[in-house]
């Protein structure tokens, strides 16, 4: 198939509708409906409470307030726990104290023991030094009569 054939046929095909009487026709005629719809409704107005209540009340609403002593009894039971809280704190408190006074009585005693020990130990230091230091100036007299031994001796070699 040519290109041609296919040209003329793409360009015969828009005019068509004028050849088969192409003139369109529509209705512009226009319907409305309306709908009413009418809503009933009930409500039920009753207040149920019970002894000692206080009950409002109005279109589409209530308010019902009851006590009978639930606030009272609610106030009762926070006082017993915080009481019991407070109790509890009180005795680990009184341990904590005990604990550390028992560390307080064991850390003076060990401190005791430590500036006794370090009192022997200097008293014996202080002996050891006065032993030595007589030590040395009784080895003094010693060395002495040595040198002094040598040097006769030494001498009576020299005029022999």
């Amino acid at each position: 198939m040519s290109v041609l054939k296919i040209w003329l046929g793409w360009f015969c095909a828009a005019f068509m509708p004028l050849y088969f009487g192409g003139e369109s026709s529509s209705d512009s005629s226009t319907t409305a409906t309306t709908t009413t719809t009418n809503n009933v409704s009930s409500e039920d107005k009753r207040i149920v409470g019970g002894d000692g209540s206080t009950a409002v009340s109005g279109s589409g609403n209530s308010v019902i307030v009851t006590d009978s002593g639930a606030v009272q009894a609610a106030l009762s039971v926070s006082g017993a726990v915080a009481n019991k809280a407070i109790d509890g704190a009180q005795a680990n408190v009184a341990s904590v104290l005990t604990a550390l006074t028992t560390l307080g009585q064991n850390n003076q005693a060990s401190f005791d023991k430590t500036i006794a020990l370090v009192g022997t130990s200097v008293d014996k230091t202080q002996e050891a030094f006065k032993a030595a230091t007589e030590e040395v100036n009784g080895n003094r007299a010693l060395v002495a009569v040595g040198i002094i031994a040598i040097g006769m001796m030494a001498a009576k070699g020299a005029y022999k």
